[in-house]
């Protein structure tokens, strides 16, 4: 985006009229996060510990630059510093974010399924 002038003259005074021209970028970077993952947690378990690296870094991509995405929120909870190291039986939605270095943001999120895994028991 553009802001200031557009046309500006040279005065006799060696000055430029008009405002300064100024280019600001308001483009967001690219996202995508992984397909949804489904985590087995062992017979009779029902929570799986969390394998970060299996999926990350999730990057974003701005102007030829790779930037990481933070994880923010699982299932719209704000998720801080100190991560889980389990999720729970069930579904759980992880969502990301990168910033570029003009302020731009970028979301996504994916689902994280933990089933329990039961013993074959024969007939």
């Amino acid at each position: 985006m553009v802001e200031g002038s557009y046309m500006r003259v040279c005065l006799a005074t060696g000055e430029w009229d008009g405002i300064q021209v100024l280019c600001r970028d308001i483009t967001p970077p690219d996202l995508t996060c992984p397909e949804d993952i489904v985590l087995e947690a062992d017979p009779g378990v029902t929570s799986s510990e969390i394998q970060w690296s299996r999926w990350e870094p999730i990057l974003a991509s701005d102007l030829g630059m790779s930037i990481e995405a933070t994880l923010y929120s699982i299932n719209s909870d704000e998720v801080g510093p100190n991560r889980p190291s389990s999720l729970s039986e069930g579904s759980h939605t992880l969502a990301y974010e990168a910033e570029d270095a003009s302020g731009n943001t970028v979301d996504c999120s994916f689902s994280v399924t933990v089933r329990e895994i039961y013993p074959y028991k024969g007939v």
